[in-house]
């Protein structure tokens, strides 16, 4: 009986290793799930204000962008671009820190997040930003700014086409 006893014993314990091997590994497949990459954004070119009513129609913008949007919607990553020309005739600059993100239907992703603003001759400023990237090269890819200190006023956004560059979206 004495060694039933100790069967039983060694049995209950393996089972309970079991079970907690098992929930920690349960607990674990829902963190990764979560925090799962689904897409990730990149690029970088030359873009042009390529709608008409805009005020900064014209006007061109040397950009980059790299993030990565998770199931959560959570994001990171950064957005940046320098605006000459056009009502940006004497020199914007936003830089943007990426912290949220969803896929659109239309297969194009939109990011959003805090940036510093700067437009040249006044003091640098913070602000939020959206940003919808379009994946594509010249003529293509493109992206819409929308943020406090746009051509544009929201809901609106300044559109820009690529004239150089690509923006990779997978």
């Amino acid at each position: 009986m004495k060694t039933a006893s100790v069967i039983q014993k060694v049995t209950m314990r393996s089972l309970a290793l079991a079970a907690v091997a098992l929930a920690v590994m349960f607990a674990i497949s829902i963190a990764v799930a979560q925090g799962r990459v689904v897409a990730t954004v990149g690029g970088g070119g030359t873009g042009v204000f390529d709608v008409p009513s805009n005020p900064c129609f014209g006007a061109v913008t040397k950009f980059a962008v790299s993030g990565v949007v998770h199931t959560d919607g959570s994001a990171s990553g950064h957005f940046e671009c320098v605006v000459t020309g056009g009502k940006a005739a004497g020199g914007l600059y936003l830089s943007a820190t990426i912290t949220s993100g969803t896929i659109n239907g239309d297969g194009s992703v939109t990011l959003s997040g805090p940036g510093l603003f700067h437009q040249l001759g006044t003091p640098s400023f913070p602000v939020n930003y959206t940003v919808t990237v379009t994946a594509g090269g010249p003529g293509v890819g493109g992206f819409c700014l929308l943020g406090e200190t746009s051509c544009v006023p929201p809901p609106g956004c300044d559109h820009e086409v690529l004239v150089d560059g690509n923006i990779s979206i997978k």
